[in-house]
């Protein structure tokens, strides 16, 4: 129970503010919600009716809010604070063995840019999540259910089919490959067959733009400043008395790849720093999993 008492402090704490935290719905949110509206007037999946154009950025989300019995913004509400408290639950048992577990436990409970996604109405945690729960499922070889759970994160943003290919690629896993590329052609093939286009208008709306890259680049380093400078700089300080012995590259690769992409976004906003929090929680998980060896004595 001792070693418990920090995360079930925090998960006290994070219920208290999540009562009390100012709920910010994006206007973004609301695409979904005509989505759904339109579906469930016998539509189709589409923003006007016989306008088959796909404006929702994957369908996970999309489908929580077709089949709860709640009002959109309840249920995304509920999605945001479930996700919220399993991902920290995730995160606490891959760092739990880490010497800096309660700060990265602190950084992910009692982040407050966090909590603005909880009740944005997008997916943003709810892909945390997923990226998070895929990446506990890799390191504890239980490849079936990280097939799932990628699968599911894919089809919540296109962006976790760089992890998928990265993961499985590497592990020359090549039979669950197989089934993670079988599950995603045919989706991706109705998908087309439905829309006309293979990825969402969104994908082409944020394509890679280099004109960007200079207002984003502002961004991140805000964003690097804030949320990434602290658990870096624990890993600087242990670097002087131990030297790494192993860091999770796949990952880490991963993160790298999503942060470039998303620097050269045509992210349409004037802050692109929530972009960045769909690698976070990982970025956490990844610091918190690497292992030191005690540097030699000369």
């Amino acid at each position: 129970m001792k070693n418990h008492k920090v995360i079930i402090s925090l998960f006290c704490l994070s219920v208290i503010i999540l009562i009390f935290f100012p709920k910010w719905t994006v206007d973004d949110s609301a695409i979904l919600w005509r989505y759904a509206d339109n579906f469930k007037q016998g539509f189709g999946l589409v923003w006007n009716a016989g306008q088959y154009l796909q404006s929702y950025t994957g369908i996970t989300l999309l489908t929580f809010l077709i089949i709860s019995p709640f009002p959109y913004i309840i249920t995304s509400y509920i999605i945001g604070v479930v996700s919220f408290l399993i991902g920290g639950y995730i995160l606490y048992l891959i760092v739990k063995d880490s010497p800096a577990k309660n700060l990265l436990l602190i950084c992910y409970f009692l982040n407050a840019a966090i909590y603005v996604h909880v009740f944005a109405g997008l997916e943003t945690i709810l892909f945390s999540t997923l990226l998070l729960t895929s990446f506990y499922f890799y390191r504890e070889k239980k490849k079936w259910y990280l097939l799932i759970s990628l699968i599911i994160a894919t089809l919540t943003r296109p962006e976790a089919f760089i992890l998928s290919i990265i993961l499985f690629s590497t592990k020359k896993d090549y039979k669950i490959l197989f089934y993670y590329l079988l599950v995603i052609g045919i989706f991706l093939l109705m998908t087309s067959m439905y829309y006309g286009d293979i990825f969402p208008n969104s994908f082409y709306r944020k394509s890679w733009n280099s004109d960007k890259f200079d207002a984003n680049w502002t961004d991140f380093k805000q964003f690097f400043s804030i949320y990434m400078l602290v658990p870096l700089t624990y890993l600087v300080i242990i670097l002087f008395k131990k030297q790494i012995q192993k860091i999770d590259w796949k990952a880490s690769l991963f993160i790298v790849l999503c942060i470039v992409y998303y620097l050269h976004a045509n992210l349409e906003m004037n802050y692109s720093g929530r972009f960045f929090f769909h690698v976070y929680p990982l970025f956490l998980a990844v610091i918190g999993t690497v292992t030191f060896k005690k540097a030699k004595k000369k």
